[in-house]
């Protein structure tokens, strides 16, 4: 509690002005107020203190123009990427090519590179997959893959996330970062495409 508000009730305490509960009332709440500030500065402090990676564009000629992530600092962990507020889909997955070796010795019905659907369907084994796509999946086709995030880069180094639109009808780019911090981009206000 502040000096100024310990002089503020002793103040009326000491005139007769409030009664000794209401004394205490105030302190509590004088003291919740207090603790309320205290927890919302914290996280303010946590939001200043977030990891700003940078987002850059490169072109390259298999695929044309990409954006990336990269770090500028030791120890960013990209733990999320959210392009149009989810209206992008973004790949979450990554296939293991030692466990997609064993599933295709254990089924070699399905053929090279395809895998299972829950329903029965047979597919390709995209590279990287959406969560939406994993959890069609049957359990051993899931075994394929494993999960992208969180990634750790160290200082200058580049993530190209793999995503389901366009570039240019990207609008808005939320990198989740750190334990839950969140940077929202947007790349056409900073006329990177």
């Amino acid at each position: 509690m502040t000096k100024l508000l310990k002089i503020f009730v002793l103040v009326f305490m000491a005139l007769g002005f409030v009664a000794c509960d209401e004394v205490s009332e105030v302190v509590d709440s004088a003291s919740k107020a207090v603790d309320t500030a205290t927890k919302e500065g914290k996280k303010i402090a946590q939001a200043l203190s977030i990891e700003q990676p940078l987002l850059g564009v490169d072109f390259d000629s298999d695929y044309g123009q990409y954006f990336y992530i990269q770090s500028q600092d030791n120890n960013t962990t990209i733990e999320d990427i959210i392009i149009n507020r989810g209206n992008c889909a973004v790949g979450k997955y990554k296939q293991d090519y030692d466990m997609a070796s064993a599933y295709r010795e254990l089924h070699p019905e399905l053929g090279y590179n395809r895998i299972k659907l829950k329903n029965g369907e047979i597919v390709y084994a995209d590279r990287y997959i959406t969560t939406d796509r994993f959890r069609q999946l049957d359990s051993d086709s899931q075994s394929v893959y494993v999960a992208l995030y969180p990634i750790k880069l160290a200082y200058g180094k580049k993530f190209k996330p793999t995503y389901g639109c366009a570039i240019n009808d990207i609008i808005e780019v939320e990198i989740i970062v750190n334990g839950g911090g969140s940077i929202v981009y947007k790349p056409k206000e900073m006329l990177l495409f």
